[in-house]
């Protein structure tokens, strides 16, 4: 089982995959304007080694009362998501900021520099070497986030429980 997590911006795409098989994370960071991000994308996906499903989690974001950031990272994630079911991955709900989120046990009411610098610290544990970059550090908790998810679930369905 490979988990693919993409932390989408108007500016920059930041994936993480967990891939089972190896026991490890892959991240990867594109950045540019929409249509480099666009090529990159393609670029990125069709370097993906076969054999497997992919399942693919793209992060629904609050962007607050801009609404044109709104809907520019509407548009970006409906490409991703769009890209990424042209690839043959599977492709689930999106994933809210609020549930992963959780991994970073902070209290209720934290800064978003506070959210991100917590994600930085649970993503540098995960990986084991620092992350320094936020929006990768997103992408790898998100991709924790739902490979805990999908776990949980194919362990539960085996027992069958669900």
């Amino acid at each position: 089982m490979r988990v693919l997590a993409c932390d989408p911006s108007t500016k920059h795409l930041a994936f993480a995959m967990w891939s089972h098989e190896k026991k490890a994370f892959y991240t990867q960071k594109i950045s540019g304007d929409f249509t480099r991000l666009v090529l990159e994308l393609e670029n990125y996906f069709l370097g993906m080694p076969g054999g497997g499903d992919i399942h693919f989690f793209c992060e629904d974001q609050y962007t607050g009362p801009n609404r044109q950031t709104g809907i520019k990272i509407a548009v970006m994630r409906g490409v991703v998501n769009a890209a990424a079911v042209r690839h043959g991955f599977v492709l689930h709900d999106p994933t809210k900021a609020t549930h992963w989120q959780g991994l970073l046990t902070m209290p209720k009411g934290s800064t978003y520099p506070q959210r991100k610098k917590r994600a930085m610290e649970i993503a540098s544990v995960i990986m084991g070497a620092p992350v320094l970059d936020s929006d990768v550090a997103d992408a790898i908790c998100i991709c924790e986030y739902e490979k805990n998810r999908l776990q949980t679930k194919e362990r539960l369905s085996a027992q069958g429980t669900i």
